[in-house]
């Protein structure tokens, strides 16, 4: 494996992991939250211990240039992140104390110890020898800002990460440990937190801890294991896709015309067909894209969220049909030598869905994939994906190549979808899709989304035009007065 793809590789994992972390750590502050629905936090709890930590990652980017590849690195990054697992253990006492402790001596200290004389002649000889200029020391750290409940930052120690809620003395805040050798990423909560957790996930800790042996019970620290299930489903609704999937009609229409020139090459070729079938390359090679790809992720990625649903919601009585559980190393063979996932044809996977038993959860996914053929955007899709991945209480991720523009269409698309689903402001049934677009566009008007539009850019506008909307979906077109003129995004345009 060459060096950059090492470096690829080790950079998508890193951020996976995090954001699946932070997903669940998020998670397990809805759950400790007091006025949270109990039927939502027994149902997720149940889920995590039957089938894992599902993190659902639903992309927009598109399929050429740039976009593609980091495709393919968010693909390969769920196959390495699902190889980790979740250890949710309550802190101890001792431990947290003396670390807290020797971490507020070393951030907090008023006079930081001087680095030996002869240490500094080293260091400076080092500095003037690679040619880079000496530096003064640098100044003592400010005092410690007062400590306050209700501050969503947390000092925490050096090994923690993140704190869920309030300060480190919070009943919320939790640690975060990474042991390489396990795979498993730790988070250490209060004892007290960690008791109001739901009684079957900490049950499910006892029957591990159980199942262990020796050092390894001893190990757990009484804690429960998690694994994770990292997904991607994926679809671009941006310009960009369009030419990707003309892109792809056009490779279709080349396949069909070489095909036919060998079923006639007994017989003499006309110059026009061979004009055609020329310029049909041309055309493929400089338009560019390949949109291929997106069913092929899509497809893999619904046997295992269909896998994930029987494991959460067994079928009783069993339905007709056999149900084989997924094995996502065997099923589709994972390539780590060239770092690539190797998936089957279309044929092969709509054969394999009529063998395996389709969880009623997933009938909606199943028919929106099977009108999934790479031509045209199929937003369905993601809309059955974000409904699956709700109601077996998993985490839902959205991203795209800056995280502001076609996210923030999405996340708004989303938030006005659960507020006609949930809590009945609209959005279903007759004139429901209107309803859908007009919530949607009020906080992609008046919500956050532009303000993160400004801390990015510098302007209140997303990065679309006139022109680019006319490509995209009805339900990801923001409000006209919130994209730029033709001319300001040629020039303002991410070039990245």
């Amino acid at each position: 494996m060459s060096a950059k793809t090492a470096v690829r590789r080790a950079l998508v994992l890193s951020q996976a992991l995090g954001i699946a972390t932070t997903s669940l750590a998020t998670k397990l502050d809805i759950i400790l939250t007091q006025d949270a629905d109990p039927s939502l936090v027994t149902r997720t709890a149940e889920n995590m211990t039957k089938a894992g930590f599902l993190v659902c990652f639903q992309g927009l980017v598109s399929t050429i240039g740039k976009e593609h590849g980091m495709l393919e690195d968010v693909a390969m990054a769920m196959e390495m992140a699902s190889l980790f697992s979740f250890e949710i253990r309550p802190k101890s006492t001792s431990s947290s104390s003396s670390s807290s402790s020797s971490s507020s001596q070393q951030l907090h200290a008023p006079n930081p110890t001087p680095m030996p004389a002869t240490l500094q002649q080293d260091t400076q000889d080092l500095l003037l020898d690679f040619g880079m200029p000496s530096s003064p020391p640098p100044p003592p750290p400010p005092p410690p800002p007062p400590s306050s409940s209700s501050s969503p930052r947390a000092s925490g120690t050096a090994k923690a990460a993140k704190a869920v809620g309030g300060s480190q003395n919070s009943p919320f805040a939790l640690d975060l440990e990474f042991d390489e050798a396990q795979k498993r990423v730790r988070l250490l909560l209060d004892p007290a937190a960690y008791e109001r957790l739901p009684r079957v996930l900490r049950q499910h800790g006892q029957q591990q801890q159980q199942q262990s042996a020796g050092a390894a019970a001893a190990a757990a620290g009484g804690g429960v294991v998690v694994p994770l299930v990292a997904v991607l489903f994926t679809q671009g609704i941006d310009a960009k896709q369009s030419l990707a999937n003309f892109s792809n009609q056009l490779k279709k229409e080349k396949d069909k015309d070489d095909s036919d020139d060998d079923t006639t090459s007994s017989k003499p070729s006309s110059g026009s067909s061979s004009c055609s079938s020329s310029s049909s390359k041309a055309a493929t090679k400089k338009v560019g894209g390949d949109s291929t790809i997106q069913p092929l992720v899509n497809r893999r990625s619904t046997r295992i969220l269909n896998d994930y649903c029987h494991r959460c919601y067994p079928l009783v009585p069993p339905a007709p049909g056999v149900y084989r559980p997924f094995d996502r190393a065997v099923a589709e063979r994972l390539d780590v030598a060239k770092g690539a996932l190797v998936y089957g044809s279309a044929e092969e996977f709509t054969r394999s869905v009529d063998e395996i038993l389709v969880h009623p959860l997933c009938e909606g996914l199943k028919e929106a994939l099977k009108r999934d053929n790479g031509m045209h955007k199929n937003v369905d899709l993601l809309r059955e994906q974000e409904r699956v991945t709700l109601e077996v209480g998993g985490g839902q991720v959205i991203f795209c190549k800056s995280g502001k523009d076609r996210t923030g269409m999405a996340v708004t698309l989303h938030q006005a979808r659960l507020l006609a689903e949930r809590h009945g402001c609209g959005g279903v049934g007759s004139g429901g899709v209107e309803r859908l677009v007009r919530d949607a566009n009020v906080m992609r008007l008046h919500g956050t989304r532009l303000l993160l539009c400004d801390k990015n850019t510098g302007r209140l506008k997303f990065a679309f035009n006139n022109l680019q909307l006319q490509f995209m979906p009805a339900l990801y077109k923001p409000p006209t007065e919130t994209v730029e003129h033709l001319l300001d995004s040629i020039m303002n345009r991410d070039t990245t």
